[in-house]
């Protein structure tokens, strides 16, 4: 079991603690996913289940690496949602299986983001969108503030020093929407869809000229 499942399995009974301040944020979200047309949906650290009465999307699969987490999310879950205990680096699903997925606060506590994010491109389909939800750390005096907070964050297992945009690679998705709430911290969701095609990145010498 990883450290971060550990964690999270200690912790899911509590978890409406520490998810208090994110209330909001999330509730846009979900409010920006449901304007959506109706499709298939993959929420990569369902947790509790929180979102899972109120997509209008169908069907609907939700993965975590805590069994913790997913006892209460089996309770809220509705018929046609699928819960599994899943590594979000490594997705257990073919290719194009989605129409959208969700991953809220969950790309700051993984070891790797951006093979989670390697992996959304390649189960999303061509044209799908992702709704990105988590905290950033932008500007210099954010980054003193979250290197404050890096001690606490180890405890929580969370990255403390974060920048979604990053891990977007413009070659494979179009950055459609954008909104930030809050100041400390500064929670940012993004809107991104997948492109049909990956543009061709230029070699990297030529990068270096430009």
């Amino acid at each position: 079991m990883s450290q971060v499942a550990n964690f999270y399995n200690k912790i899911a009974k509590v978890y409406p603690l520490f998810d208090l301040f994110l209330h909001e944020p999330k509730k846009k979200l979900l409010s920006r996913v449901n304007r959506e047309k109706k499709g298939s949906l993959l929420e990569i650290g369902v947790g509790r289940g929180d979102n899972l009465p109120h997509y209008v999307h169908q069907p609907v699969t939700g993965i975590d690496v805590s069994e913790g987490m997913l006892d209460y999310a089996r309770k809220k879950a509705p018929a046609h949602c699928k819960l599994c205990i899943m590594d979000a680096c490594h997705l257990d699903f073919p290719d194009n299986s989605f129409d959208y997925c969700v991953i809220s606060h969950v790309l700051s506590v993984v070891d790797n983001p951006m093979a989670v994010m390697d992996e959304v491109h390649r189960v999303v389909t061509p044209g799908g969108r992702v709704f990105m939800l988590n905290h950033e750390s932008r500007g210099p005096m954010r980054e003193k503030l979250n290197k404050k907070l890096a001690p606490f964050s180890k405890v929580l297992h969370f990255s403390a020093t974060f920048d979604m945009e990053a891990l977007v690679d413009a070659s494979k998705f179009t950055l459609l929407d954008r909104g930030r709430y809050g100041l400390i911290p500064s929670i940012t969701m993004m809107v991104i869809q997948k492109k049909s095609e990956p543009e061709a990145r230029p070699p990297a010498a030529a990068r270096r000229d430009n």
